[in-house]
């Protein structure tokens, strides 16, 4: 999809065994619905993938409750069933907005 100017794959969990040229439909659903990605994992340049799945407390607690954001992917998952606010992501401009309840 396209947002602003920028292309974006919204997945559940990221991108499981990434490969630079593997074709989208070569994705198991295993591989979008129950990946990790670690920290230095990067995806496509052209493309920003977007998921959330994977709590970003999960990364260490200095991101809990907050975007975490790579040069290639973002982490939206801001822990909001362990008591962190949700947040939405408008892709145009990647502003969060943090709801508080």
């Amino acid at each position: 999809m396209r947002a602003g100017s920028r292309s974006f794959l919204l997945t559940h969990a990221g991108l499981g065994h990434f490969a630079p040229g593997k074709p989208l439909d070569a994705y198991t659903e295993e591989d979008l619905l129950w990946n990790r990605p670690s920290l230095t994992d990067s995806y496509f340049g052209d493309v920003f993938t977007v998921f959330g799945h994977t709590p970003v407390a999960y990364y260490g607690t200095q991101y809990r409750g907050k975007m975490l954001l790579t040069r290639t992917w973002a982490d939206i998952d801001t822990g909001a069933a362990m008591g962190a606010y949700p947040m939405l992501l408008r892709l145009q401009d990647m502003q969060p907005f943090y709801v508080d309840a």
